[in-house]
């Protein structure tokens, strides 16, 4: 059975009562305090129960802030804690270095099976190639699927995916 919640209240969810939470969107981007919904995500799962999630990247949060001209925020980043960029509709994102949602997801009693960029090709360069030549398809396939093997924990794509487990 498929069951959707607002991640920013989870609490009306009996404690482990799902095999697997699919946090997709960004949802945990949305949850400015996200240490506190992977907590109740954690409360959720059954023991072996698994976490698939997809997050912005800090590499994405740079790119906005730069893009903003917010100069002054883009040079705090490196002393920052967390990292909160505003999008142009008034909504803000949290997003992450892979080695902080590690740090997440293992504090929240959560073992991590491994976290990856979305995607490594940009979708402009994938573009551009079936643009010229639709055959190329299969080789831009196998070269995303070799390279994010060999860049695991890279933070290169503009959202990171992971997955983690509840302990047994």
């Amino acid at each position: 059975m498929q069951v959707a919640g607002d991640a920013r209240s989870l609490d009306w969810f009996a404690p482990e009562s799902f095999d697997a939470v699919l946090a997709e969107g960004r949802a945990l981007s949305f949850c400015l305090a996200t240490e506190t919904t992977l907590e109740e995500i954690y409360r959720m799962l059954r023991p072996g129960g698994r976490l698939l999630l997809c997050v912005d990247s800090l590499l994405l949060g740079l790119a906005r802030l730069a893009e903003q001209h917010r100069w002054a925020e883009l040079s705090d980043v490196p002393r920052a804690d967390v990292v909160l960029v505003p999008a142009e509709d008034g909504s803000i994102t949290r997003c992450f270095w892979p080695e902080e949602l590690h740090a997440l997801l293992t504090s929240a009693g959560l073992d991590v099976d491994w976290i990856r960029p979305r995607t490594v090709l940009s979708a402009e360069a994938v573009t551009r190639a079936v643009a010229s030549d639709v055959s190329c398809f299969p080789t831009l396939v196998r070269t995303e699927v070799e390279l994010s093997a060999e860049r695991e924990g890279e933070s290169i794509g503009i959202h990171l995916v992971a997955s983690a487990r509840r302990p047994d």
